[in-house]
């Protein structure tokens, strides 16, 4: 079987390229290496206090040294003070344009006296204004050192998307948000990784950029976020395609460390890899199934998921379940019935519904037949949530019967010989509604169907069937024998045709 068709490493379809220096090592533009190996970040990691607000030293930083034990220095504040008294008029309007409530002025008074919120203050102002990037990243870092989560964020947004004239700073913002994530921000690595993959695929970015991309995706992924385990999946791909050594061993260990994360598209890129790769009689064959039941069943057993991923998901489940696992019968029949039910959001499909539902009969799944019956029955009816429409209801039943449902002939049966109201003109045929009747009661011994044809042989229908007290003995014996009686189903059809 060729399962290429649903591969999920189209993903990969990024185009991503690295400087490399001759140990394999990321350099920038001056050749010194950025980001070596999985190892030195996790020692870089590891080897510091995130909580410790000196473990954040400056080296390097061209930016004013703020000491986090004093509000502010004199020299600095001074600086500010002056910078505002030059450009008083603009920042003023800048201000106001912002309709914010708190002018830097008194944040700067209440900062310098150790008031954190304020700090946060003054540093989102002074960046946002752009009076003074430099001062206002100093004083988001005094904040952060006392443990705003939001001025770490904020900083380490400051460092990576620095404005024009003013150096990145990859690592400092990788320590600052693996500290906000520590303390609690939940989603510092989601920002890390996301802005590592802006770096990497920003149009003309510089090696330096690229490499600082690749080291925020992977301080993410050493810091065990599962998105960025999968992207340094899809990055290691890349370089096993372009020839790297020891790509593919080091593409699979990311992949299973964000599987084993319930990353979805983790789990089925390492199940098609598997497929394509192995006998269906080995280990690692049923490793691949294993992969790809995870990833329909992460996907399909969420509250919510949208119509893409849900049928990915669907044709992993199909796969699975073509294997004999009936647990992913079961699975993908509820998600089939939901493209019918709207229950998750996108727009409703009731063809789309039947045609997983078929393939899934296909596949051996009787149960998926009851399922077409009941969604027939609820538009016929209009119940759990569906429009009335008994013409779609009609053809909901004749798929159901394609199918092999006996309760899907036996409703067409009485359906279309009692007329029912609602029905266009094209879908009233007594003639087709008795030939379901027989196939029903002949084919398949349908009780209910032998008692609807005895009372319709009892009295004939005026213009369609004649009346055969032979054929009435027959198939109201038959249904006795069955243990069906008139006084059991013989309403039924009366009160439909007295409408």
């Amino acid at each position: 079987m060729n399962y290429f068709f649903i591969l999920v490493v189209c993903v990969i379809q990024l185009n991503i390229t690295s400087g490399y220096g001759s140990d394999g090592s990321d350099i920038n533009e001056e050749g010194a290496p950025l980001c070596r190996s999985h190892e030195n970040i996790t020692d870089a990691f590891h080897d510091i206090d995130l909580d410790d607000p000196g473990a954040f030293g400056d080296a390097g930083d061209n930016s004013t040294e703020i000491d986090a034990t004093s509000p502010a220095p004199l020299d600095l504040l001074a600086q500010i003070n002056s910078d505002l008294d030059k450009s008083s008029l603009l920042f003023g309007q800048k201000i106001e344009k912002k309709h914010t409530q708190k002018t830097t002025s008194s944040n700067l008074q209440r900062a310098t006296r150790g008031d954190r919120d304020a700090m946060l203050a003054a540093g989102n102002e002074l960046i946002e204004t752009g009076i003074d990037f430099a001062s206002g990243k100093e004083w988001l870092k005094l904040a952060a050192k006392k443990g705003s989560l939001r001025a770490a964020y904020n900083l380490a947004s400051a460092l990576i998307f620095p404005p024009k004239g003013f150096p990145p700073n990859y690592r400092k913002a990788a320590r600052w948000l693996a500290r906000a994530h520590k303390n609690g921000h939940k989603a510092a690595l989601d920002f890390m990784a996301t802005s590592g993959e802006i770096l990497l695929t920003q149009q003309d970015a510089t090696n330096t950029v690229k490499a600082g991309g690749r080291y925020l995706i992977e301080s993410a992924a050493v810091l065990d976020y599962a998105p960025a385990q999968r992207l340094m999946g899809i990055l290691h791909t890349k370089e096993e395609e372009s020839g790297a050594e020891s790509s593919n061993k080091e593409s699979q260990r990311w992949f299973k460390l964000a599987a084993d994360n319930d990353d979805t598209v983790a789990c089925a890129t390492l199940g098609i890899h598997y497929l394509e790769h192995a006998e269906e009689a080995s280990p690692d064959y049923q490793k691949g199934l294993d992969y790809l039941w995870k990833a329909a069943k992460t996907t399909l057993s969420a509250p919510f998921s949208d119509e893409e991923n849900t049928r990915k998901a669907l044709e992993y489940a199909f796969i699975v379940a073509n294997s004999g696992r009936k647990e992913a019968f079961k699975l993908a029949r509820g998600a089939a019935a939901n493209f019918a039910y709207n229950t998750n959001g996108y727009p409703r499909d009731i063809e789309e519904s039947f045609i997983w539902l078929s393939n899934l009969v296909g596949l051996g799944d009787t149960d998926s037949i009851a399922y077409m019956t009941t969604i027939a029955e609820h538009i016929l009816k209009g119940k759990n949530g569906l429009t009335q429409d008994p013409s779609l209801g009609v053809t909901c039943y004749k798929k159901a019967a394609k199918a092999g449902s006996v309760t899907a002939l036996y409703q067409l049966g009485l359906i279309l010989t009692a007329k029912t109201p609602g029905l266009s003109e094209k879908d009233i045929d007594i003639n087709k509604g008795v030939i379901f009747l027989h196939q029903a009661a002949d084919d398949y011994e349908d009780p209910k169907s032998m008692l609807l044809l005895g009372d319709i042989y009892k009295t004939g229908i005026d213009g369609f069937v004649e009346p055969s007290q032979s054929k009435h003995d027959y198939y109201s014996g038959m249904a006795k024998v069955n243990g069906f009686h008139n006084l059991t189903l013989q309403s039924q059809y009366e009160k439909i045709s007295a409408k």
